[in-house]
């Protein structure tokens, strides 16, 4: 089943919001635990994709799940 406009809105809506959110806890995260420039850039950059990936595999199946029924 393909989603509607208003459904696909909701869900990318949904991951921009939780993405943003997430990606400043996981920033602020490397601000606290290194002190290297270098580390800060090389660990910020792998958590924040690491997290996107999960989070825009996890919101999609819900949403799949959610409006297949």
């Amino acid at each position: 089943m393909t989603q509607t406009r208003k459904q696909s809105l909701i869900e990318i809506t949904t991951s921009t919001t939780i993405g943003m959110v997430g990606s400043w806890l996981l920033t602020l995260g490397c601000l606290m635990f290194f002190t290297s420039p270098i580390g800060i850039a090389t660990s910020t950059t792998l958590a924040c994709t690491f997290y996107s990936i999960s989070r825009g595999y996890l919101i999609r199946r819900y949403f799949n799940a959610k409006w297949s029924k």
